[in-house]
């Protein structure tokens, strides 16, 4: 069996800067007057910001490459990843360019 699953990312150089990332994916997020979101795995605790916390890959390349570890221990194989919360555009293209560079050679002969 192979197992994938789907990640945000966001290459920050410092914890504001991660802070200021997973606020942008907050404020994208589908929510309902009382705060919780419309769908998603989002709906199952009723709070975002806790979902987000512990799923998005936010942070330096070692967080990043150190979170990744986790799953591949686990038994992931395949991690699809998405820019949320770079707010798109020349930071989001930065944040995958940096990935590439800094978060990718640790797992390529994995």
């Amino acid at each position: 069996m192979q197992i994938g699953v789907t990640r945000a990312f966001f290459v920050a150089d410092n914890a504001a800067e991660r802070e200021a990332a997973m606020e942008r994916r907050l404020q994208n997020r589908a929510t309902r007057p009382d705060g919780t979101v419309h769908g998603g795995p989002d709906r199952a605790t009723g709070d975002p910001r806790t979902v987000n916390e512990n799923s998005a890959m936010y942070g330096t390349p070692d967080e990043i490459a150190k979170k990744l570890d986790e799953l591949r221990r686990a038994g992931v194989g395949y991690v699809l990843i998405n820019g949320g919360g770079s707010g798109g555009g020349a930071r989001g293209r930065e944040s995958l360019r940096r990935f590439a560079r800094e978060v990718m050679p640790a797992f390529a002969e994995r």
